[in-house]
């Protein structure tokens, strides 16, 4: 056809009109354009390439045999319907070849760019949508596949030009019944590629330490995109997938808004799972994990708290969490499931999943293992939680973390010799928090244990621990003491005063008054040296004025704590009695009382200020 029409006899015929010839070769253009697009060789044309190439050659032929605007010979009155045919068959038909040489990269095209927009100019001449909203056929059904190509070269011309072929799949969506569907498939794929690409962005600006305002906005936006994706069947599971785990994303950055974002989650997650249930596999099971993970989440984070809102949500997250795991039993849906068992209350089984994990073998089972003893912990069973813990260790599993969990429950047990072997030193891998606490608790256990080297060990790791978290009572309160008990030049010198917690209450001035009377301890008096004397007697006055005030301080603040526990001890203090104590001390110094040793007022003393080596008045 292609040839016939573009020969002697038609288009090449001299004494045709100029609209015939024009038509004709508007036809053979046609025809090559049907030949390239079916990618086969032939004789009119050897490559696509070469079959776009020969219709852009002979469309211009026909334009120059019979342009646009020479077909209307009377302005005023309507175009015929023939001849509007003409035209818009015409445009498309270049607006093909061009898109078809831009494609196959044809000799007409160098880059693909100048091709596709000129055939974006061929169709913009025309008004496709009034065009395609138009009653009559063919006029409306052209106008259809014109608005299709039109959208496919926007998409084709790249990012920026997307915009333009989403308002042009809305336009088909609205005037082209039977390229509707089509068009809302392309277009929620579109919505969704772009709900990716900025979910990929949000997890690289998070990676990056971008502001989290910035981080949510892309958030937002992904899932404003996933939304618009989740109308298609095409896409509509992955979109809403999409959609669950960058709700879960915001919800991190705008914790302000996390009961809102894991709502959305769950819905999205929910959605998911009803879509994925006509082949309950792998997949299928991560959609009811992901939504009972959000269910629980949820219900963690609902303010105010409602208990029986609560309990239906994790009440859920069960149910959906057990038909997970029994679907597909992978180590993570275990653990969560373990983990709502337990927020359940139902503890037994949660229990017997956890020990499950443990033995799953899975080589991350060190979670497992942390979970069940924390849960055998919180039903009373520790030395079960314990035992569970030391099995583990001594089967090879070499955790930081469970070494902590050692020393921690061995700690509780004053077993403070076995503190030290289990905790991880400072340098090993610990989170913030446990790793002050760890080093508290081993200057506790030096403390206690008093091994050769003990004193300085002891004050080092009670100053990390106290300046990690100079907030905590009994981190500022063991630095102090292994300063009093280590002694030395700071001491004397005053120096480490510092380390002792400073404010208004009866603990703190117990402790200042003590680091006062070993200050006193410390200092070489010498009967033939007033100022060594004087030195030692205002050091005392010190000790004093601070018993004393701590004293006034228990009456001025009478619903303040009265008791305090010092671990090394092991037990609570009595703080009236221990500040009634130090001024014993310090009357004995100055030999205004005595106390017979062996008594059980010496006693007394020597189980507190005598532990901490101030029960001495001097070096001598």
């Amino acid at each position: 056809m292609a040839l016939s029409c573009s020969g002697p006899e038609a288009a090449a015929d001299p004494d045709r009109r100029g609209v015939e010839r024009a038509n004709a070769y508007f036809n053979a253009a046609a025809g090559y354009n049907l030949l390239g697009a079916a990618e086969q060789t032939s004789g009119a044309c050897q490559t696509d390439g070469a079959c776009y190439q020969s219709a852009l050659t002979l469309l211009e032929k026909s334009f120059a045999n019979q342009e646009d605007a020479l077909i209307r010979t009377d302005n005023a009155a309507p175009l015929p319907p023939a001849d509007e045919r003409f035209i818009l068959r015409r445009r498309l038909a270049q607006a093909q070849a061009l898109t078809g040489a831009a494609r196959s990269g044809s000799s007409a095209c160098q880059e693909p760019e100048p091709c596709l927009s000129a055939a974006s100019d061929a169709l913009a001449v025309l008004d496709l949508a009034a065009l395609a909203s138009r009653k009559d056929d063919p006029v409306s059904t052209i106008a259809c596949r014109a608005l299709e190509l039109d959208t496919e070269i926007n998409q084709l011309k790249g990012a920026e030009h997307e915009y333009a072929a989403m308002a042009g799949f809305r336009q088909i969506i609205r005037y082209c019944p039977q390229l509707a569907a089509s068009a809302s498939d392309r277009l929620a794929r579109i919505a969704f590629n772009r709900g990716e690409q900025l979910r990929r962005s949000m997890a690289e600006t998070v990676a990056s330490n971008a502001p989290q305002s910035q981080s949510a906005a892309l958030g937002a936006s992904a899932a404003a995109s996933y939304r618009d994706a989740a109308g298609s069947d095409a896409v509509k599971l992955a979109a809403y997938r999409g959609l669950g785990a960058v709700s879960l994303s915001l919800a991190d950055l705008e914790p302000g808004k996390a009961a809102e974002h894991f709502s959305a989650a769950a819905d999205a997650f929910n959605a998911a799972q009803a879509l994925s249930a006509a082949t309950p596999d792998d997949t299928h099971a991560g959609d009811l994990e992901q939504l009972g993970g959000s269910y629980l989440k949820l219900a963690g984070t609902q303010r105010p708290i409602d208990p029986k809102e609560n309990g239906k949500l994790i009440e859920a997250a069960v149910r959906v969490l057990e038909k997970s795991a029994s679907l597909s039993p992978t180590y993570n849906r275990q653990m969560i499931l373990g983990e709502a068992y337990e927020q359940a209350g139902r503890h037994k089984e949660a229990e017997a999943v956890y020990r499950l994990a443990t033995a799953s073998g899975y080589s991350g089972h060190e979670t497992a293992i942390l979970s069940l003893a924390r849960l055998l912990e919180r039903s009373g069973k520790t030395q079960d939680a314990l035992s569970v813990l030391e099995k583990a260790l001594a089967t090879g599993l070499e955790s930081p973390s469970i070494g902590y969990e050692i020393g921690r429950l061995r700690f509780g047990k004053s077993d403070f010799s076995g503190v030290i072997d289990a905790l991880p030193r400072p340098s090993e891998k610990l989170s913030a928090t446990q790793s002050a606490e760890a080093k508290y608790m081993l200057s506790v256990a030096e403390t206690v244990t008093r091994r050769k080297g003990w004193q300085a060990r002891a004050r080092a790791y009670a100053d990390e621990a106290a300046q990690a978290n100079s907030y905590s009572g009994k981190y500022s309160r063991q630095s102090c003491v292994s300063h009093i008990l280590g002694g030395g030049p700071d001491v004397k010198s005053g120096a480490s005063l510092q380390h002792c917690p400073v404010g208004d209450s009866a603990e703190t001035h117990l402790l200042r008054g003590m680091y006062f009377l070993k200050q006193a301890q410390l200092i070489d008096v010498s009967a033939y040296d007033m100022s060594s004397q004087d030195d030692w007697r205002s050091l005392l006055r010190l000790a004093q004025d601070s018993f004393q005030s701590g004293q006034a301080a228990i009456k001025l603040h009478p619903q303040a704590k009265p008791r305090a526990r010092f671990d090394d001890i092991g037990r609570e203090i009595d703080l009236a009695a221990a500040l009634a104590q130090g001024n014993m001390v310090v009357e004995r110094c100055r030999r205004d009382v005595e106390i017979e040793t062996g008594s059980q007022t010496w006693k007394d003393l020597e189980a507190f200020f005598g532990h901490y080596g101030v029960l001495k008045c001097s070096v001598s």
